[in-house]
């Protein structure tokens, strides 16, 4: 085959807080645009190899796994979870033949298509074959809360510019993407868990109740400010650990 080129834990002594948001609504019902490819991955071997966002990965997905027209929306697969205002990582992985040039779309305000700001990320040099690339991602704090598409495409040229556009030697494949929007404005004592907020050592002394009943005993605590949309649920769980108790080793979780 003659081708020319070929170019994809808070932890303080005593306490630990956990904050858990998650998502439950149904998908959206948007219909969007059906990319398709005058060269299909099956002909040519052009086709995403992997793909990995935030907790969601699909490795080794390869060209059986998509449809006659070289574009498959994985929908059975649980979404990537993300916080709007957050950061998170995405990795492609490209397939053993050809490079390839990739571009990522999501649809952060959820209308159904993907719009020309919405392409948050694209190659600048072409990924070589059996190679890999990795970025970041940044939620704006504008996007909607709920469930939303992202579709990344890969082609052997340069980045796609078009996300419906008839591509050759190309290659889509979509993924669901749940957006949570919110944050935590306070949380006593602190911790990794709650960006923004500083850790601190607070230890429960024989005798003295954490009721809240001065500022020096505080009730372990935390305020959550967050957007009100259907189908979330949130979790706030605490544990008391011992620290410097007689017969009993540091760290055993007493509640």
């Amino acid at each position: 085959m003659n081708r020319m080129k070929r170019l994809f834990r808070l932890l303080g002594y005593t306490i630990v807080s956990l904050l858990v948001l998650s998502s439950s609504g149904s998908q959206m019902k948007a219909q969007y645009c059906i990319p398709l490819t005058s060269t299909g991955c099956a002909a040519f071997g052009d086709f995403l190899a992997g793909f990995q966002f935030a907790n969601l990965s699909n490795l080794n997905s390869g060209c059986t796994s998509l449809n006659g027209n070289s574009y498959s929306y994985f929908s059975s697969l649980a979404p990537a979870e993300v916080m709007a205002g957050q950061s998170y990582t995405l990795t492609h992985f490209n397939n053993p033949s050809y490079a390839h040039n990739v571009a990522v779309w999501i649809d952060y305000n959820q209308n159904g298509t993907f719009d020309a700001a919405e392409r948050v990320y694209a190659t600048t040099t072409a990924v070589p074959a059996s190679g890999s690339r990795t970025t970041t991602i940044t939620i704006p704090t504008t996007a909607l809360p709920g469930v939303t598409r992202l579709r990344i495409r890969s082609q052997d040229g340069v980045p796609p510019a078009d996300p419906c556009a008839s591509l050759t030697f190309s290659e889509t494949e979509d993924y669901n993407v749940s957006i949570l929007s919110g944050s935590v404005t306070n949380a006593w004592p602190g911790g990794p868990n709650f960006p923004g907020i500083t850790a601190n050592s607070v230890v429960l002394e024989v005798g003295q109740v954490f009721d809240g009943s001065s500022a020096a005993f505080p009730k372990p605590s935390v305020e959550i400010d967050r957007l009100n949309a259907a189908g979330f649920s949130q979790r706030f769980s605490y544990e008391i650990q011992t620290v410097n108790v007689a017969g009993i080793n540091a760290g055993t979780v007493m509640y």
